[in-house]
């Protein structure tokens, strides 16, 4: 529709925008949480002009998947009681050691992109040496093939516990690394609240057995899906490090001078995988 308009980048950003936010908001039911990825992903900054109507956007999609399907959630589980002062304090120490997590498997993503960049293997190959480690994990653990909705409600119902999640998450995380890794299409979000919500149900679990006194659900913990890329900066994974090959300046992405004016400065860093990654290929965003 941008493009059709024929109005400015600006413009057609912004329209881009709503539509990712719409499309996330209106099967999610999360409009807030929409908003605040297109602003990382796709905005950049926090102008009116661009964010009222992705604003908009986000809650007219919300607005017809109520009138549609309801206001249930995607995922609902069942009641959790309020945690306590105790417990406030473990989930936040729990969110520390997801961040670090996080960070891991954002180096390691790209450690296995550098891997294959550097081997003598054409890159035509890539996608089927990653479509090869999916094949090989799901004749391990078949539970780790499809989308992974029904993993994701397995979690957060509870019903999903011990070595068994422990498996889901390992062998999750193998296969959509590789997968990602050797460039094969594939998605992120799905996966990474798997692997996310596993290992905060994993680690809640095992602080619940230490601290039975501290009234920790796991479930709860099961919540973070600390992997994901979160908009704000105490969730923000794969910042520049040492070794990390660097991207041209021409190459670095352009943004509009009042961006740079409102955008504090720990938003204006790079760090959001889903952007970095296009990024370390060169790709102005």
């Amino acid at each position: 529709m941008g493009q059709l308009v024929g109005r400015c980048a600006d413009a057609r950003k912004v329209r881009l925008a709503a539509g990712a936010v719409a499309g996330m908001a209106a099967p999610f039911g999360t409009p807030v949480s929409a908003v605040l990825l297109a602003i990382e992903l796709l905005l950049f900054e926090y102008r009116p002009r661009s964010l009222i109507p992705v604003a908009f956007a986000a809650a007219t999609a919300t607005a017809v998947r109520v009138a549609l399907v309801g206001p249930a959630a995607m995922f609902p589980m069942g009641a959790t009681a309020a945690p306590g002062a105790r417990a406030l304090v473990a989930f936040v120490l729990l969110g520390a050691v997801l961040g670090a997590v996080a960070h891991g498997i954002t180096r390691t993503l790209y450690a296995i992109e550098d891997l294959f960049a550097h081997s003598h293997v054409h890159w035509m190959w890539w996608p089927a040496i990653g479509a090869i480690a999916v094949g090989v994990v799901g004749l391990i653990a078949p539970h780790t093939l499809g989308v992974g909705y029904d993993n994701i409600q397995a979690i957060l119902g509870g019903s999903l516990l011990g070595p068994a999640l422990l498996g889901l998450v390992v062998w999750k995380l193998v296969s959509w690394i590789i997968s990602l890794g050797s460039g094969t299409s594939g998605g992120t979000l799905a996966p990474l609240f798997t692997i996310g919500g596993g290992a905060g149900a994993l680690l809640g679990a095992l602080l619940a057995t230490a601290l039975p006194g501290w009234g920790l659900d796991p479930r709860v913990a099961g919540l973070a899906h600390a992997p994901f890329p979160a908009p704000t900066p105490p969730g923000r994974v794969g910042r520049p490090g040492p070794g990390r090959p660097p991207v041209r300046p021409e190459h670095r992405r352009q943004r509009h001078r009042g961006a740079e004016a409102v955008l504090p400065a720990p938003h204006r860093a790079r760090g959001a995988v889903l952007r970095d990654r296009h990024e370390r290929t060169g790709l102005r965003l």
